[in-house]
This record gives structure tokens, sequence and C-alpha cells, in this order.
């Protein structure tokens, strides 16, 4: 991921420790989609239980999914975050 955005030329980190958000964002979107998957094969499988067919559901949320959602999840954070607080005068090349 890029330090600043192309556009605009804001920089995605407006803070020391902002990253600790995007990465906070992209555990809980990863324990509750790894959450939804589990509860789904439950439901999908009861009574029997293949444990080889929960794990080959499970592995790629725990896995690959992290990697591909943290530029989303930061992207998100950096939205939130100017939500919040909003953008000081020369933060970003913004039209006026």
């Amino acid at each position: 991921m890029v330090d600043d955005c192309p556009r605009c030329g804001l920089h995605f980190e407006r803070q020391p420790g902002h990253f600790i958000g995007g990465v906070t964002m992209n555990t809980v979107f990863t324990f509750v989609l790894g959450f939804v998957v589990m509860v789904s094969w439950i439901v999908l499988s009861w009574p029997d239980l293949e444990v080889a067919v929960g794990l080959a559901a499970l592995l790629p949320v725990g896995l690959v999914f992290p990697f591909v959602f943290y530029p989303i999840s930061k992207t998100l954070w950096t939205a939130i975050d100017i939500a919040m607080r909003p953008l000081r005068p020369g933060e970003a090349n913004l039209p006026v």
C-alpha cells in the first residue's frame, strides 16, 4: 500500500500509531468472518461433523483473508478517522 494518496496527497498515517486502527478492524472482520464460516459449517454438516471440511473452509479465512483485507481496512480506518477528526489545512491537496 502506498504511503500517500496519489490523487490528493493525504498521508494515510495521520499520526503515530494510526495503523493500529486498521489492524484492529482487520482482526475484527477476520474473526467475524471466521465465526460465520464456522457456524455455517456446523449448521450445514450437523450431525456428522467432518473436521477436514471445517478446516478446509476456515484455513483460507485465517491465512488469506487478513492479507487481502488489510489495505481495505486501513483505508476504512482512515475514512473513519477523517469523519471523527476532519482534515486540517494543508493536510491534503483538495480543491476548495
